[in-house]
């Protein structure tokens, strides 16, 4: 419910690279295992670090060797269940336990980190949520309200269903709140606020209908319009900014790279990731 998945990137980079992932308006947990790593747009070296993603993607820089990433996927009001800060202070920024100041955090770091199988790391990170979900998680009115939200808004299998009206306004109905206290409480526990997130919603749940509405004969200016954008050049601006490709590009995709919202995770890993130099 909190916790999407947990996911594991093994491989060998032959040469100096950077593996773009996209938005999804969900924060995540990265351990780099075999190196430190950083991202293109910060110059710390990590061992690990929680991400909350903005609008736009972000690159994580490798270097040509082992590549071993353990990652965490929130739900995406679900971080905050886990953290006592709001979500929005990491909005775009790669924050490490150091930041944080988060003791028990820092003792999961270091031994995930040892020398052990990953079916140990997986049980050190099922008894560290499952400790931080009996002391605190299950409290609050606002909880509540975000599972309201989220369970309409992700009822259809793309995202975004045409028969539910998924406006800010409507969501802050959903909640029972005003539109200015939604915003407070949606970027609190998301960390966007609410149009931005239902920005990155749309793109996704375009990159999933692109395809089979081609192959249904729509033109590209059919899918802009079917898919919620205006046209098909606020499509393509759409696109640039939160991927950095146009859709031609990622309609040509052997692969879609996104399961945000299918309700399970398939075993071909991390599809956000588009690996580059890696075997």
């Amino acid at each position: 419910m909190f916790i999407r998945n947990y996911w594991h990137l093994k491989a060998t980079a032959l040469a100096d690279g950077a593996q773009r992932i996209m938005s999804n308006g969900a924060v995540s947990i990265y351990f780099f295992i075999a190196q430190p790593m950083r991202f293109a747009d910060d110059e710390r070296f990590f061992t690990s670090c929680i991400t909350g993603h903005d609008l736009g993607y972000v690159e994580l820089v490798t270097m040509r060797g082992p590549v071993d990433v353990l990652g965490v996927e929130f739900a995406p009001f679900g971080a905050r269940v886990f953290f006592d800060f709001p979500i929005s202070e990491c909005t775009g920024l790669h924050v490490s336990p150091s930041d944080l100041g988060d003791v028990e955090f820092l003792d999961l770091e270091a031994r995930m980190l040892e020398d052990i199988p990953m079916e140990r790391r997986v049980a050190l990170l099922d008894d560290f949520f499952l400790a931080r979900l009996a002391r605190h998680g299950s409290a609050g009115v606002n909880l509540g309200r975000m599972q309201s939200v989220f369970g309409t808004l992700l009822s259809s299998p793309v995202g975004l269903s045409a028969d539910v009206d998924m406006s800010p306004a409507a969501m802050a109905d959903i909640a029972c709140l005003s539109a200015k206290q939604f915003s407070r409480v949606f970027a609190d526990y998301v960390g966007l606020s609410p149009k931005t997130y239902l920005r990155i919603m749309r793109f996704h749940s375009a990159t999933l209908l692109m395809k089979q509405m081609r192959e249904e004969g729509d033109t590209s200016s059919d899918i802009a319009w079917r898919c919620g954008f205006y046209d098909l050049p606020h499509m393509t601006s759409e696109f640039r900014h939160i991927c950095g490709l146009p859709p031609s590009v990622v309609l040509n995709q052997s692969e879609v790279f996104t399961e945000v919202f299918q309700s399970t995770f398939s075993a071909k890993m991390k599809k956000k990731i588009l690996v580059c130099n890696m075997i």
